[in-house]
């Protein structure tokens, strides 16, 4: 194995090292998957956590029953259009390594997600505990550095101006919420240097608030 770690398309082959839109998805390091869907690369990224951030499982449940059991939350997608982001999903997928659910299957299911959002993006999904996962501590950014030093455009970005948006903020139970499952949003955010936002405070009864469209 070559001591560079080259992006991986399905057939195993190097990638191109170009934020152009991906017609598939790409891997490295067998651990981290991403797929472009029409971004262009932008100074100031908006960061989203994806489960409980951009969907709940419609079943009610607290984990998704199957790769089909999920919903939007708040709206279908103007929220997103008004934002002068490059918006980018950052998500750990842990169940991966223990086949449930398979990668091929998540897959699909986020390509069916952004089908509904109908916006340009980015998506990140880390399936070991590794560099690519949100941390367990402040300095494990490694899918946010992935998509800055090579998918996009060569810009470098201003964290002042970026933000990231997470339900994982470590926050107690409180006024019928549930306690937070962890706090690893909040820390990937501190350890990036970016705003944090919590779905609560950016969204307002399903539209955007000032805090995200003002950008």
């Amino acid at each position: 194995m070559s001591r560079r770690s080259l992006d991986q398309g399905p057939d195993g082959r190097p990638a191109a090292k170009k934020s152009k839109p991906s017609t598939e998805w790409r891997s490295r390091d067998d651990s981290v998957y991403w797929r472009d869907y029409g971004s262009t690369g932008s100074d100031k990224v908006l960061g989203l956590d994806l489960d409980d951030t951009l969907i709940a499982p419609k079943s009610g449940t607290t984990f998704p029953m199957d790769t089909k059991d999920w919903r939007l939350l708040y709206v279908r997608g103007p929220w997103l259009c008004v934002v002068r982001f490059k918006l980018v999903v950052f998500s750990n997928q842990n169940g991966v390594v223990r086949g449930n659910p398979q990668i091929k299957d998540l897959q699909n299911k986020v390509d069916a997600i952004q089908a509904a959002l109908d916006v340009p993006m980015q998506v990140y999904l880390a399936t070991k505990t590794d560099k690519y996962r949100k941390p367990l501590h402040r300095s494990r950014t490694g899918a946010w550095d992935l998509m800055e030093s090579d998918h996009n455009d060569g810009i470098k970005i201003n964290r002042q101006e970026s933000k990231f948006l997470g339900d994982a903020a470590g926050r107690p139970a409180s006024d019928g919420r549930k306690e937070d499952h962890s706090d690893s949003d909040l820390q990937f955010a501190r350890g990036l240097g970016v705003e944090f936002l919590t779905p609560e405070k950016a969204f307002v009864k399903g539209e955007s608030a000032s805090v995200l469209a003002a950008g």
